[in-house]
């Protein structure tokens, strides 16, 4: 029996990974049986994502809805209930796990608490295998902007260096695992990296519009200075002209953090409703982001190394090549495939690919149905088909 566990999740909250992954693992255990806990309303989210072979092989355990309180002691009381009843269901699973003698558990996503839990009670499920995706939030301890992300850094530095018998760690990217085992903070034998899961479509690449239209250009995903994503918008007055004359166009496909909303200004477009740190509707995302010719990423090199960026998958499904700084997980996908677009040293060398390109310079987008066939034949290698042979390789590691 394989147990797989999100009891933080709710709603649309890590659907599309969650069922992303399910189907890894019904690759990977094609025999097994395998059990999804989490809140209702987010597996009923998770199942639009999967086929109807791959529902018959799962089994959906709703678990209790988390609450939501906003006074002071209201908080105090959910916090004790969610922990609470997060503990009983890990004892409940662990032990099932540990009856079975071949159950494997797989916890999708656990916050610190969660993940101190599953250290204790690894002292007394010793030889339950126990598998912890990691979303990223070990990047706190390489990188924290204020008081909280450097406590949350410290705390995960401590759990994560305690190790335990049978619990390993996925990662979701082929970057990271070489500098937490460099530095220390784990075994090699400890980690298992995968590419990030994602229910990639067969649509094909649209051609670069031609002119008069103009090039449209596109941020993907929220938009936050955590990500540098308001650079989108010095980046659009840098090609205000290109814009003025018809021959560009920049969108934002998403909603607008709190931080960047300072910096906006009217030469990028968005769809964002009164509230802009709400998320566009799927429907909408989808239809905006089929419209634009490239995608802008503005990370910088320190960033996004521990954790897996939904919005490139995004863009990778959509087919549309990539304008961006360059950045080590940029560095790996052009490992793989070859030509994805253009990663550039810095915004101004950006400003004048783009510009070439609102030029229709041929150098630069003859280049495009090159990139986009590089694109989509990543899709084609990351199927869950081919990450569930990668897991299968890297899981037979023999137990530390």
């Amino acid at each position: 029996m394989i147990y797989a566990i999100d009891a933080n999740s709710l709603n649309h909250t890590h659907a599309v990974f969650n069922a992303s992954m399910l189907k890894v693992l019904t690759n990977v255990y094609p025999e097994d049986q395998i059990v999804f806990y989490s809140e209702s309303d987010h597996q009923d989210r998770v199942k639009d994502f999967l086929g109807g072979q791959e529902k018959v092989r799962l089994q959906f355990f709703p678990i209790r809805k988390k609450t939501v309180r906003n006074d002071k002691i209201g908080k105090i009381i959910k916090t004790t209930r969610n922990t609470v009843s997060d503990l009983l269901l890990f004892i409940r699973i662990f032990a099932n796990a540990n009856k079975s003698k071949t159950g494997k558990v797989f916890v999708f996503k656990a916050h610190p608490v969660s993940l101190l839990m599953i250290k204790y009670l690894k002292k007394v499920y010793k030889n339950t295998e126990i598998m912890l995706v990691m979303h990223g939030e070990i990047e706190f301890i390489y990188s924290a902007d204020n008081s909280w992300e450097r406590k949350m850094g410290s705390i995960y530095k401590r759990l994560i260096e305690t190790h335990a018998k049978n619990l390993r760690y996925i990662l979701l990217n082929k970057i990271s695992k070489k500098r937490l085992v460099q530095d220390g903070h784990l075994y090699s034998e400890e980690v298992i990296e995968i590419d990030h899961p994602y229910p990639y479509s067969d649509r094909p690449h649209a051609p670069l519009h031609t002119a008069p239209s103009p090039v449209n250009i596109g941020q993907v995903g929220s938009l936050a200075t955590r990500k540098n994503a308001h650079l989108v918008y010095k980046l659009a007055e840098m090609l205000s002209k290109e814009i003025a004359d018809g021959l560009l166009r920049f969108v934002t496909i998403g909603p607008i953090d709190k931080d960047a909303q300072p910096y906006k200004n009217d030469l990028v477009e968005d769809f964002i409703s009164e509230n802009p740190s709400e998320y566009i509707s799927r429907e909408t995302f989808t239809s905006e982001t089929q419209k634009i010719d490239y995608a802008v990423f503005f990370y910088e090199p320190h960033q996004f190394i521990f954790r897996a960026s939904g919005s490139i998958m995004d863009v990778i499904d959509f087919v549309r090549p990539i304008v961006a700084l360059q950045h080590p997980f940029f560095d790996y996908l052009s490992s793989e495939v070859g030509n994805i677009g253009f990663l550039c040293k810095d915004l101004e060398e950006m400003a004048s690919i783009v510009a070439r390109i609102a030029h229709r310079d041929p150098a630069v987008v003859g280049q495009y149905d090159e990139q986009c066939a590089n694109l989509d034949k990543f899709k084609r290698m990351h199927s869950a088909e081919h990450i569930a042979v990668d897991f299968k390789k890297q899981a037979n590691i023999g137990v530390y």
